[in-house]
């Protein structure tokens, strides 16, 4: 039942991350765009609209939207995987333990399921499988 719940309240971070990065990519671009309006003061036409330097286009926000969001997952990925594999543990029960040396007490089992998994894979064990994570969790957060 507990399994995998220390993982859940580490993950908390994922937002944040996603928000905080979020909000300096924004925070840069439209830095960006005002210092390029006082050195080119642009004279607006009657034909189009003049940019705005407060806000960020569609298209802006769906690409920042997309790259804060891949930040926070590759951040806090090794900590989803190893939420993965200790609730898998806990349904495949001892005799089909997944790691043999990860034991059921409380926020040990995260940090011994993430060691366990760097030391069989490395960083890239750690990382194993996020390509299909990336690709879910950047396109709903970008919509």
């Amino acid at each position: 039942l507990w399994s995998g719940t220390w993982a859940s309240i580490l993950l908390v971070s994922n937002p944040v991350i996603q928000y905080f990065a979020y909000d300096q990519f924004k925070a840069a671009l439209l830095r960006r765009r005002q210092d390029q309006q006082r050195r080119i003061p642009i004279v607006p036409s009657s034909s189009r609209a003049s940019p705005s330097f407060d806000t960020l286009s569609p298209v802006e926000a769906f690409v920042i939207g997309a790259v804060a969001k891949a930040i926070a997952t590759v951040a806090t990925y090794p900590i989803q995987l190893a939420q993965t594999v200790l609730r898998l543990q806990e349904k495949r029960g001892p005799e089909e333990e997944i790691r043999d040396d990860v034991a059921n007490d409380g926020d040990k089992d995260t940090l011994r399921c993430l060691v366990r998994i760097y030391q069989e894979g490395g960083v890239a064990g750690m990382y194993q499988g996020m390509n299909a994570k990336l690709l879910q969790t950047v396109l709903t957060a970008s919509f």
